[in-house]
């Protein structure tokens, strides 16, 4: 059926482009322009109202139709939403939409204005000139009809349909994840599908990404929409949501920091790094100092399935525990104001770590069931992130040096002032923690240790800001707490940073640090990003920096054999090879086996470490004994497989001056 002259389809954006596939089998990720359409909405249409009984029948206390068209045939979309001139909607407005899918009408579908949103004053705020629904998500629709009741039937100005096609690739449902990486005493990063590998089309981001402080909380999401979707068709469902969150909010990027699909699968959302403390637009009032994690579907309707809960509680611990923050623990944070907050512009508020949206907005979201569920997701976060270390804190992290002496050559020198560092913390159970404090040079300059317990988890430890008996020179200075469980269980440690700033008076100019020697082929192969050739062979390595870890791992284009169904298959492509860590020779790296010469057990496997040097700026390579298949010809050249033990590379540990 073609739009009536109450339905007018004002704008429509040109329709996707796919870069072309060029490697089997696999179809390759690629960019996918969502198309955006809108149709203009007004009058209501009499066959549609006497389909419904009748305007005086669907009148109920001075509340009646303001908006009703027609059943309209529309291209294929995924998401549709019903936007209008802000403020211009009477109280008690109410809309609904229904749908066709796959040549089905749907039941009539009520729209709330949308409860996510940016925090008053943000740039995304400023831009959202138009107020609009929550969005509805919808398995590959064509078709759709809208009612808007109001009352005395009066309409919002200029009110429209938002009708968003997320576009299809070839490798939507394939989508590949990069693997899990594990730190030592770190929550392994959980697979998560890039933007690029979802197809995000970069072009619709409108600004540079903001950034906020160190999470303090994880906020939990749904969608409120569609369970029905399929793993190839819920990646459209994430470029809809992008689409409309760019060109219809006007925002500056998706809303949310990570989306999950009920199949468990993690996509990352606003752009900036996921290991980075992104400013998102989720939770109105409450998204600086915090993230936002949303659930594909409607969890107010079903049980969000479990393989789904439990993908939350991995990105949901990863974050968390980067943050050093306590799942089980609440926090009290000051509203921003905007969107549906409950809390007014600079009312304080405490929230759960990891907390609902409607804990602060005025919604249900994430829905009755995924809210229930979230006591147990608390628990699998706090399992995942084991033994930690939680809020610390280093008080004062910088001084300005003072006077307090004369060199041999007749010059002042400049120090600490009088007074302590103190670092604070608690543990979740039980440690044996160590305070250091480790000079430019590497020197530890203090050491404090101790003993928690269940009735006293706190720590406190403190540096007197002396080196030697004398007042601290200028300079950084590394803090770092570490501690392991009284079972010996390594718990992630704390590092900062204390600084005696140069004072005016004085300007400190440190001594120049000889250029490291270029290292070894060997070296770049595992710890430069790009793609060597070495030995013959092609190795392809990616890279990612926390902190002062620079962390990298390496696919090598190799002949490799793996055991099929009764018989051994000879497989050539990418295979992992190892893992290569960049990082200043600190005094963590002494004790670390990975970075200490000799042969070892760790896990249960045998390992043997080489090293350039014992202690200090040195390279390490880790070789651990693994079985691998090997074909072996034997009488008449009949060819046979056999498991052999060899030492093959795992981790390259790259260690360099401290500056």
């Amino acid at each position: 059926m073609r739009p009536t002259s109450a339905l007018l389809a004002v704008g429509i954006v040109p329709a996707a482009f796919a870069l072309p596939v060029v490697t089997p089998p696999a179809p390759s990720a690629h960019a996918v322009k969502p198309q955006v359409s809108e149709l203009a909405l007004s009058g209501v249409d009499a066959k549609a109202a006497a389909a419904l009984g009748g305007v005086s029948r669907l009148s109920v206390g001075g509340v009646k139709p303001a908006v009703l068209t027609p059943p309209v045939s529309t291209a294929r979309f995924d998401l549709v939403a019903i936007s209008w001139d802000k403020g211009s909607e009477a109280a008690g407005t109410a809309i609904k939409v229904r749908v066709r899918e796959h040549g089905t009408w749907t039941s009539w579908e009520p729209l709330e204005q949308g409860d996510d949103g940016p925090d008053a004053g943000t740039s995304d705020a400023a831009t959202q000139t138009r107020a609009a629904t929550a969005m509805l998500l919808v398995d590959g629709a064509d078709g759709v009809q809208v009612r808007v009741d109001a009352v005395g039937g009066k309409a919002p100005k200029d009110v429209k349909a938002q009708l968003i096609d997320g576009g299809r690739s070839k490798a939507d449902g394939r989508l590949p994840v990069r693997p899990a990486s594990v730190a030592h005493a770190d929550v392994a990063v959980p697979p998560i599908v890039t933007r690029a590998q979802w197809g995000a089309d970069e072009s619709l981001r409108g600004r540079t990404p903001n950034y906020t402080g160190t999470p303090k909380i994880g906020f939990v999401h749904h969608t409120a929409s569609t369970n029905n979707y399929t793993p190839e068709t819920a990646a459209a469902q994430v470029r809809a949501i992008y689409a409309y969150h760019t060109k219809v909010n006007k925002w500056s990027d998706v809303g949310y920091n990570f989306l999950v699909d009920k199949f468990g699968t993690i996509y990352e959302g606003r752009a900036g790094g996921i290991d980075r403390a992104v400013l998102g637009a989720h939770t109105g009032g409450f998204n600086s100092d915090s993230f936002g994690v949303s659930a594909l579907g409607n969890y107010d309707t079903v049980d969000a399935p479990a393989v789904m809960t439990e993908s939350i509680a991995q990105v949901l611990a990863w974050k968390l525990s980067n943050a050093y923050r306590d799942p089980n623990a609440s926090v009290t944070v000051t509203s921003a104001g905007g969107g549906t907050s409950r809390y007014k512009s600079g009312a304080k508020a405490t929230v759960p770590v990891v907390a609902g949206h409607r804990d602060v907005g005025a919604t249900a979201c994430p829905g009755r069931y995924l809210y229930d569920d979230l006591p147990a997701i608390r628990a699998r976060v706090a399992e995942l992130m084991g033994p930690s270390i939680f809020d610390p804190l280093t008080s004062p992290t910088a001084v300005t040096a003072v006077a307090s002496g004369t060199a041999a050559d007749g010059t002042t020198l400049f120090t600490a002032p009088a007074g302590n560092v103190t670092v604070s913390a608690r543990t979740s159970e039980p440690q044996l923690w160590k305070m250091s404090v480790t000079n430019a040079a590497g020197t530890v300059v203090r050491g404090q240790s101790g003993h928690t317990t269940y009735d006293l988890p706190n720590i406190t430890a403190t540096w007197d800001r002396t080196v030697g008996g004398r007042p601290a020179p200028a300079g950084a200075y590394t803090v770092t707490v570490s501690g392991t469980t009284e079972g010996g269980v390594p718990v992630k440690s704390y590092v900062s940073t204390f600084t005696v700033k140069a004072s005016a008076q004085a300007p400190v100019v440190a001594p120049p640090v000889p250029a490291p020697k270029e290292p070894p082929i060997m070296a770049k192969v595992y710890t430069d990003a790009g793609d060597t050739t070495y030995n013959g062979r092609k190795f392809s390595t990616s890279c990612q920096d926390f902190g002062a870890l620079h962390r990298c791992s390496t696919y090598v284009t190799a002949t490799y054999y793996v055991q099929g169904k009764g018989r051994v298959l000879k497989k050539y492509g990418k295979v992992f090879s190892g893992w290569g860590y960049t990082s200043p020779a600190t005094a963590n790296w002494d004790t670390s086996p990975y970075a200490t010469p000799g042969e070892k057990v760790i896990s249960g496997k045998r390992w043997k470490v080489t090293c350039t040097a014992d202690s200090g700026p040195r390279r390490c390579r880790s070789d651990v004994l693994t079985k691998v298949l090997t074909p072996v010809k034997g009488k008449g050249g009949k060819v046979t497989y056999k498991a052999v033990e060899v030492w093959k590379l795992n981790r390259y540990v790259r260690l360099t001056v401290v500056r």
